[in-house]
């Protein structure tokens, strides 16, 4: 956990920069708790609206859900993985028929907006 909170010490420091920049992070919600999460979510907004890029590479459908843009990799890993299943916004993706995230995707609008 002692990682986790260096790594959002330094996202915060250099909130202040003016120069934008590309941040690029795989899985950064293991080992959270779900308010660490949600505190990932508004860390990650700010970094966006401060004209900075944001990758992430995530499993977890509140993260994917707060996306702009979203490349869904598949259908399988490994060998029979690596392909480009759909893309675009959250919106379009939860409409696409080979969307395996979709479903997911549709559940967690559903549950946040209640």
């Amino acid at each position: 956990m002692k990682k986790k909170s260096k790594v959002t010490s330094i996202f915060t420091k250099r909130l202040k920069k003016s120069k934008p920049n590309l941040y690029i992070l795989e899985e950064p919600t293991i080992g959270l708790h779900t308010t660490d999460c949600k505190k990932l979510i508004s860390l990650l907004h700010k970094l966006v609206d401060g004209g900075n890029s944001v990758i992430v590479i995530e499993h977890d459908i509140d993260i994917i859900a707060e996306a702009d843009f979203l490349f869904e990799l598949g259908p399988k890993g490994g060998k029979d993985g690596g392909k480009v299943i759909c893309k675009g916004t959250v919106k379009k993706i939860t409409s696409h028929s080979k969307s395996q995230t979709a479903p997911f995707l549709k559940k967690s609008f559903l549950t946040n907006n209640l």
